[in-house]
C-alpha cells in the first residue's frame, strides 16, 4: 500500500473474518429490533425510539414494566388492606372477595404469606366479630381455614340472634295492640285508630 492511502479506499483489501461476523450480528441486531418493534403496542413504540440496538430496546421496556409491576403491587395491596366488610354484610361474599384479592395480588408477583392473610382478613370484619376475634386472636396454630370456620358460625350465630329480636320484637308490639283493644276497645295503628268492632268484623269477613 502507497504511503498516504487510507486502507478503506485500498481496493486490494478484503474484510477480515472478524469484521464480516461483526457485520452479521449488527444486521440480526437490528433485525431483532424490527420485529420486536412491530409486535408491541404504539405507546411502547415510542419508548424504544431512542435505542440504537434491541438490546437497549429490551432494557427500556424491562425497567417500564419493572415501575409499572411495583405499581401494581402497591396498589393490589392497598386496596386488600382498606377492604373493610360492612356492618350486617355477607361473610362468604367477603371471603369470596377476599380470596379475589389475594390470587389477583399474587397474580403480579406480590407474595402474601399465610399469616399476613389472616391478619388482613381478621382486621377487614365488623364489629359484629370483635368478641369471636379476641378469642381467635389467643389460639395457637390458628391457620385460614379454622378462621373462616369460625367466623362463619358466629356470623349465622349473629343472625339468629337478629331474627329472634325481630321476631320478639313483633310479638311485643302485637301483644300491645291486643291489651290496648281489650282495655279501650281501640288500638292505634300508623294509618290511625281501629275500634274492636272493625277488628271483629275484618276478621269475620277474613
Amino acid at each position: 500500500m502507497r504511503k498516504g492511502l487510507l486502507n478503506h479506499i485500498n481496493p486490494v483489501k478484503t474484510p477480515s473474518e472478524d469484521e464480516s461476523n461483526a457485520s452479521n450480528s449488527k444486521v440480526n441486531d437490528m433485525k431483532a429490533f424490527a420485529i420486536n418493534s412491530t409486535m408491541i403496542s404504539p405507546n411502547l413504540q415510542s419508548m424504544v425510539t431512542s435505542a440504537c440496538s434491541a438490546a437497549q430496546s429490551w432494557d427500556i421496556l424491562k425497567k417500564f414494566f419493572l415501575r409499572r409491576s411495583l405499581h401494581n403491587i402497591i396498589q393490589k395491596k392497598r386496596e386488600l388492606h382498606e377492604f373493610k366488610m360492612k356492618k350486617g354484610g355477607s361473610v362468604m361474599d367477603r371471603f369470596l372477595r377476599f380470596d379475589e384479592l389475594c390470587v389477583s395480588t399474587q397474580a403480579i408477583g406480590a407474595f402474601i404469606a399465610l399469616d399476613e392473610q389472616l391478619v388482613v382478613l381478621l382486621g377487614s370484619m365488623s364489629e359484629d366479630f370483635d368478641q369471636i376475634i379476641k378469642i381467635m386472636e389467643n389460639v395457637p396454630g390458628m391457620d385460614m381455614f379454622q378462621a373462616k370456620e369460625m367466623l362463619l358460625r358466629e356470623s349465622e350465630s349473629i343472625s339468629a340472634k337478629e331474627s329472634m329480636a325481630w321476631h320478639s320484637k313483633r310479638s311485643t308490639s302485637v301483644k300491645v295492640k291486643v291489651e290496648q283493644l281489650g282495655r279501650t276497645g281501640t288500638y292505634r295503628t300508623s294509618r290511625g285508630s281501629v275500634s274492636g268492632a272493625t277488628s271483629i268484623g275484618t276478621n269475620k269477613l277474613l
